[in-house]
């Protein structure tokens, strides 16, 4: 059943869609140049508002450009996926979900974010740098363990050379000795096939 259609007309592609463990509101991104980045919310998965771009009343940009979000009781934080614009310009970064048009950047980034991973106790970030021309070719996995108040850096590996793309896309729920496992693609030392993505098992 369609219960929200966005054409190429009006996004490129549709980037996350989540629910709201606070809320049980439904949230989907899209993307990928400014006028493409849109965000719906959705009470019942059937009828969707604009809270970002299309007819919302807040502009969408590359700040809003994101491949999830990361949720408290009364805010969203997200990292920005901006590789084709504005490099070294993405950032962790929230907002009241009342009031989207106010951003607080609270954490720099050196590459675009892609993997949004919320545990229980701890929010989990991995980073894939984009472009050969990238001045930081190192992803990198940050972990909060204050609902994104604070990060702190717990890996990082440098893509392989000549690769325009490598990084942390995903991390798994620890298993019972307390291990993640990390997806991942084109970092030196792991794997061949700068399009296969691999798993690594870190020990915590």
């Amino acid at each position: 059943t369609e219960v929200l259609k966005r054409t190429t007309n009006d996004i490129r592609h549709w980037h996350s869609v989540q629910i709201d463990p606070y809320t049980k509101e439904w949230l989907a991104t899209t993307g990928d140049t400014d006028a493409q980045v849109e965000w719906w919310r959705s009470s019942d998965g059937i009828n969707w508002t604009a809270i970002v771009g299309a007819d919302s009343g807040v502009e969408g940009s590359q700040m809003y450009r994101t491949l999830g979000v990361f949720f408290t009781q009364d805010s969203y934080v997200w990292g920005t996926d901006n590789p084709l614009w504005g490099y070294d310009q993405n950032f962790i970064i929230t907002a009241k979900k009342n009031n989207l048009a106010e951003l607080n950047k609270t954490y720099p980034l050196s590459s675009p974010a892609y993997a949004h991973v919320q545990f229980a106790d701890m929010w989990v970030l991995g980073t894939v740098p984009e472009g050969r021309t990238m001045s930081d070719r190192t992803a990198r996995l940050y972990v909060s363990k204050d609902e994104g108040k604070s990060w702190t850096k717990e890996l990082s590996w440098t893509m392989k050379d000549g690769d325009s793309k490598g990084g942390f896309t995903w991390a798994s729920l620890p298993d019972k000795e307390g291990n993640f496992y990390l997806r991942l693609l084109g970092l030196e030392g792991i794997q061949s096939d700068p399009w296969f993505y691999g798993t690594l098992k870190v020990t915590v």
